[in-house]
């Protein structure tokens, strides 16, 4: 009678636990199908250790398989590695396993990066697929798995020589190259990223990736085309000395085309430096009498010894605002009644001789002041040819350079940004002071 009453209680021991283990794994389950990671990876553990029902490896696969689908990353690895190999109810499923590797490798996890690089991007694997690899590679790539950066960027280059026409996408090369140009100091990578982002044309333009990888393609990889970009670059933002560098670089390299800029440049830069020199100068006689309040001196300096109209209005104007146009010469006013035809400095020079009474033919009139008359008055009265302008004051100009695409005046401000600010940059030069 003990005996019965003692295997009455296990029975009922028994069918209370399987009840709660019912109740638990029921809980998990529903959970799960109500958007819980954990819910789904807790039904997982339940299948595969046969807690509470009867072990079922492919369904635990399965829930491991949703569990990974919601987020949780070790869920993505469980599920792969179980379908790797099977086991059970599973034969192994290396595609399952595979699309699981894919998403613990969006979710960051090395190894299924690795897994997922492998299977998709080994020839000799069942499940090998090049277009469903390009959208893993990226992330293999940026966690450290260097045979994915070169992978990725020969298929997105030319598809590895045209094996794969469909791979080919500049962008997608462009991230590749940065990355294996950065990071692993490759020539090919550090043109594919220089040609997306240096040229205006393309939808990917940045002047300042375009410059530095421009620069680490002709300086670290002695690239001819790439030094003559560069050239053409600094050319554009009239930064002389980095220009007629680089072209001259391109030139010694073998890129003949830059020879003849490159001695263009040359010659252009020391007219330049020639022209700056002299207006510096004339910059400090005309501006030297005018802050000395010397208005008439600095009128006759910017007529007699420069000859430059650019001068003569600085100084007319400067004289005018200040009400010293009495300093001024009446010979001086006749010349500069010549020079200008109409205008604020053609109005200061009337004015003035019309205060005096005086003019090229006794009183200042309209329509008496023809080139040709006022030239001869000033014959009569003061002997030989009245002053002209000379024509040698504007600066020297250099014919524009062609390059890969036009550059426009939004583009060369871009690049001159870029040049300014980006790491290395000489900042104090002149181009970055404008």
């Amino acid at each position: 009678m003990n005996s019965c009453k003692g295997i009455k209680l296990l029975v009922l021991l028994s069918v209370f636990m399987h009840f709660c283990a019912f109740s638990q794994t029921s809980t998990s389950e529903q959970a799960c199908m109500k958007g819980s990671p954990d819910g789904c990876f807790n039904r997982a553990l339940d299948y595969y250790d046969g807690a509470g029902v009867p072990q079922d490896i492919a369904k635990a696969v399965s829930f491991f398989s949703k569990a990974c689908e919601l987020g949780l990353s070790n869920s993505c690895m469980n599920a792969a590695m179980i379908a790797k190999s099977g086991g059970g109810n599973l034969a192994p499923d290396i595609e399952l396993a595979t699309v699981n590797f894919e998403r613990a490798c969006g979710l960051g996890v090395a190894q299924g990066c690795d897994n997922a690089f492998y299977y998709r991007g080994n020839e000799k694997s069942p499940v090998y697929n090049p277009a469903k690899g390009m959208l893993v590679v990226k992330n293999a790539c940026a966690i450290g798995n260097e045979n994915a950066c070169f992978w990725g960027l020969y298929r997105a280059f030319d598809g590895k020589k045209g094996e794969f026409p469909n791979l080919i996408d500049k962008k997608e090369a462009a991230w590749f190259g940065e990355f294996t140009c950065r990071k692993y100091n490759d020539s090919l990578g550090c043109h594919t990223a220089e040609t997306y982002f240096a040229d205006p044309s393309s939808p990917g333009f940045d002047a300042e990736k375009g410059l530095l990888y421009s620069k680490l393609s002709c300086d670290t990889y002695s690239s001819s085309v790439s030094c003559y970009n560069v050239g053409s670059i600094y050319w554009q933002i009239e930064e002389r000395n980095l220009t007629s560098q680089y072209l001259q670089k391109a030139c010694d390299l073998g890129y003949a085309k830059s020879c003849q800029y490159a001695k263009d440049w040359r010659e252009y830069a020391q007219k330049l430096t020639a022209y700056e020199e002299q207006k510096a100068k004339n910059d400090a006689l005309i501006n030297g009498a005018l802050s000395q309040g010397q208005y008439g001196q600095a009128v006759s300096a910017a007529i007699h010894q420069l000859r430059s109209q650019e001068y003569v209005e600085k100084a007319v104007l400067a004289t005018s605002r200040a009400g010293a146009m009495g300093q001024v010469n009446t010979n001086d006013l006749y010349v500069i009644a010549s020079w200008f035809s109409s205008g604020p400095v053609r109005g200061a020079a009337d004015s003035e001789m019309s205060a005096r009474g005086t003019g090229l033919e006794g009183t200042f009139g309209e329509g008496t002041n023809t080139a040709g008359a006022a030239d001869a008055r000033w014959k009569a009265a003061y002997g030989g040819n009245m002053p002209s302008p000379s024509s040698s004051a504007s600066a020297p100009s250099i014919k524009p350079m062609p390059s890969a695409a036009e550059i426009s005046a939004q583009t060369r401000e871009k690049y001159r940004y870029a040049h300014c600010v980006m790491s290395g940059s000489n900042t104090s030069a002149k181009v970055c002071n404008r």
